[in-house]
């Protein structure tokens, strides 16, 4: 492929605020600057990204660039993954989003030149991405005090502040978070947790690593497992998230698997940062496959 003509379709939301659209149009100018045609489609509305990605024509590009976080993303896979055969762009990301998971998974710097670099020079890969009740995920799902926290994030507050809005509904949740006891089954083994994790890539919240036995780039899901119903066991996990050590963390258990079941009541359910339904969630690894650009220097 040609780079100084590649064929770029850019999905972005002009919702998100000017100080991402500055970092869009750098992106733009830098394009430009490197010879591509770019498309620009806007989305007024969640599912709109997944609407374009799913019927709008894209036999005339090699690149479908999502400028979002990584729930506009989880809308453009879904979408790609729905079109009845044909051509299929590769996915890439432009990351203007709130955690940006899946840039820092494959290695992108959250910068207008890293991911002009990444869209004009970089190589795709093929990934693995799991389902939820039949929805595709890219990075990872969870039942109990994770998801819990989802849901009590407005759109409009997460415009505001960003990732800062989970850490104040996740402050808040540690005293009135209504946790119960939910019955995992992992490949025909049967466990028991309050907070059920499972990781499709390594990363979780932005940078920090919470499977570290997994990647996008094989078959196969990490479960996270948080037993504990107090403050403590939360308090204790989101420490050792944060100082890199939750491979060694006393308070989860994990385990590799390629089917898990989660039940337990009628909690919510969410997949890469967004809300996606309630339980029992039924979750698959290597539901689907996409080509994603990887910065060039990805190892």
């Amino acid at each position: 492929m040609n780079r100084r003509r590649r064929a770029i379709l850019i999905i972005h939301n002009p919702t998100a605020g000017w100080r991402r659209r500055r970092f869009l149009d750098a992106v733009l100018a830098g394009l430009d600057a490197a010879g591509c045609a770019v498309g620009l489609r806007l989305t007024t509305a969640r599912g709109d990204a997944e609407a374009i990605a799913a019927r709008e024509p894209l036999e005339a590009y090699d690149v479908i660039a999502v400028a979002g976080g990584d729930g506009t993303i989880n809308e453009v896979a879904n979408g790609l993954v729905k079109r009845d055969g044909g051509h299929l762009p590769t996915l890439a990301v432009i990351p203007t989003g709130s955690a940006n998971v899946l840039a820092h998974e494959i290695g992108l710097a959250i910068a207008p030149e890293a991911a002009v670099g990444c869209l004009t020079a970089g190589s795709p890969r093929t990934i693995h991405l799991a389902s939820v009740n039949g929805r595709m995920f890219l990075c990872m799902a969870s039942a109990g005090f994770d998801a819990w926290v989802v849901s009590k994030v407005g759109a409009r507050t997460k415009r505001m502040l960003g990732k800062g809005a989970y850490g104040l509904a996740a402050a808040a949740g540690m005293a009135s978070w209504p946790a119960r006891v939910l019955t995992i089954e992992a490949d025909g083994t049967r466990l028991a947790a309050t907070t059920a994790a499972v990781q499709n890539a390594r990363r979780y919240g932005g940078p920090f690593v919470m499977a570290p036995g997994a990647s996008i780039l094989s078959a196969g899901v990490e479960l996270c497992l948080l037993a504990g119903t107090g403050r403590w066991p939360l308090m204790r996990c989101a420490a050792d998230l944060a100082l890199g050590r939750i491979g060694d963390s006393p308070v989860v258990e994990r385990r590799s698997a390629r089917r898990v079941t989660i039940t337990g009541g009628t909690g919510p359910v969410q997949a890469d940062g967004d809300l996606v339904g309630h339980l029992p969630a039924v979750i698959a690894a290597d539901a689907a496959r996409l080509e994603l650009l990887f910065p060039s220097n990805f190892s």
